[in-house]
């Protein structure tokens, strides 16, 4: 059997669809894998911020015309890019287990005296939900006197937003930690055509030049379905349902649905400043 594998072209979606091949090939050692990597509306827009993007799905629309017309058997996304509501053509057909779903706060060690003296901490994110949420908490959590915390808008794949952070003015940024986690195993999903040695290597050495905190989940809800992945397929599919299921974990698969099904009845996605009220 022969699949047709889809995802961004971004290191991190790549490992995440190799995990999902992976998976597949333990299951069924017949299977044979062809990858598709493309630029979605989302990554070729690196000027707008997220929330000032024209619609919902722009990570993960421009894929569905390609199962829904078999050009593709199956699309890998980071689950939180996909919008609440599906147009029916498709199904999420099933998920690995779930990764650490906690963000992650780094700052520059060389900024940390700058943010002693003025009493500002200046960060980058491209989550409203992060900067409504973290804003007094950092002020009550960091290790230093805070006056204010400062947000500025960040884009771009995990490594872009690491550079910026370390050419920016902005002293440090928040990321999702399954992020961070899954690029610094990259190694283990390393095949003849990808070789993520370099990038593991890159994200470590901007790591040792930062001070990190685990951002708790009590100060800082994440996302709905932040460290989950989900294969989408078409809905007339019914052999790869079959397929899917043997490596879907129904616990990761439930809490998201219900994570999502509650997102949903407060009429945003995952860049919605909070859904507590």
């Amino acid at each position: 059997m022969r699949l047709i594998i889809a995802c961004r072209k971004s290191d991190l979606a790549r490992i995440q669809a190799y995990m999902v091949g992976n998976a597949l090939k333990e299951n069924n050692s017949d299977i044979e894998i062809e990858y598709q990597f493309r630029s979605s509306l989302g990554d070729e827009n690196q000027d707008d911020p997220l929330w000032k993007m024209p619609s919902q799905g722009v990570f993960t629309k421009d894929f569905r015309n390609d199962l829904v017309q078999g050009r593709v058997d199956m699309v890998v996304h980071s689950w939180k890019d996909l919008p609440t509501k599906n147009d029916g053509s498709t199904i999420l057909a099933a998920t690995l287990p779930r990764a650490d779903h906690r963000d992650l706060l780094l700052v520059k060690k060389t900024a940390l005296k700058g943010i002693k003296n003025r009493k500002i901490l200046k960060l980058l994110s491209s989550s409203p939900r992060r900067m409504y949420n973290l804003k007094s908490f950092l002020k009550k959590a960091f290790p230093a006197k805070l006056d204010n915390v400062e947000f500025s808008s960040v884009r771009g794949n995990i490594q872009t937003r690491l550079d910026k952070m370390l050419k920016h003015e902005a002293d440090g940024l928040i990321v999702a930690k399954a992020a961070i986690d899954r690029l610094l195993l990259a190694n283990k999903y390393s095949n003849q055509s990808d070789n993520f040695e370099q990038s593991a290597l890159s994200i470590r050495s901007v790591i040792e030049q930062c001070s990190w905190m685990v951002l708790p989940t009590s100060a800082n809800p994440p996302a709905a379905a932040q460290g989950a992945i989900v294969v989408e397929i078409a809905k007339n599919r019914k052999d790869l349902s079959e397929l899917l299921e043997a490596i879907n974990c129904k616990q990761t698969f439930d809490d998201v649905e219900e994570e999502r099904k509650i997102l949903n009845s407060y009429g945003s996605g995952c860049h919605q400043k909070s859904v507590s009220g």
